[in-house]
């Protein structure tokens, strides 16, 4: 699994592209000294309510290959955050996801839709919080490096509790339709 630090604090996400009710287009890394990004997808802004908000939880390095947001979308806070987490596709990630013996009712794999660019994955899963398994629904989406040339594959993962998947599972096409490996132009 990709390993993210903790959250700092509450706050709207960083003015990357980023205006009132836009979606924000989050490029990696932000630094201006690195030519040669990563990748770039889109963080959906629009339709969420004012109370409603992406807190930008991930490295503060602007040299930082990877993205970690973590929402809060008005449900209890004793459940897990929404994550959005992107960056260089840890190895066997999608094997991994897929072989792992679910040991819980109710989860494991609900679909695979792979081609010779891309896998995505969809799985729920339980992640604890204050002693209680919470069930996650989650969704990943890694573009392949198929070239010959050293270039990285990508990934873009979003987690969000079961009991928000109804009203907010439409959050998930916008960034998995957006992500874009930059070094390889797919």
């Amino acid at each position: 699994a990709i390993a993210a630090p903790p959250m700092k604090k509450p706050a709207a996400a960083p003015a990357e592209e980023e205006e009132e009710d836009e979606d924000i287009i989050v490029i990696r890394p932000r630094s201006s000294e690195i030519q040669e990004k990563l990748l770039t997808f889109t963080l959906p802004v629009k339709g969420l309510s004012e109370k409603d908000y992406w807190g930008d939880a991930g490295d503060e390095n602007p040299k930082c290959y990877d993205a970690f947001y973590k929402a809060r979308f008005g449900w209890s806070p004793k459940e897990p955050y929404a994550k959005v987490l992107a960056g260089a596709l840890p190895r066997n990630f999608t094997q991994d996801i897929r072989e792992y013996k679910y040991k819980f009712n109710g989860t494991g794999i609900v679909s695979v839709n792979d081609s010779a660019f891309y896998q995505d994955t969809e799985w729920i899963d339980v992640e604890k919080r204050g002693g209680k398994a919470y069930k996650t629904h989650n969704w990943a989406h890694a573009l392949l490096n198929t070239s010959k040339k050293n270039t990285t594959s990508v990934l873009v993962f979003f987690t969000l509790p079961e009991s928000q998947v109804d009203k907010f599972r439409s959050l998930w096409p916008p960034m998995r339709d957006s992500l874009r490996n930059l070094q390889t132009g797919r």
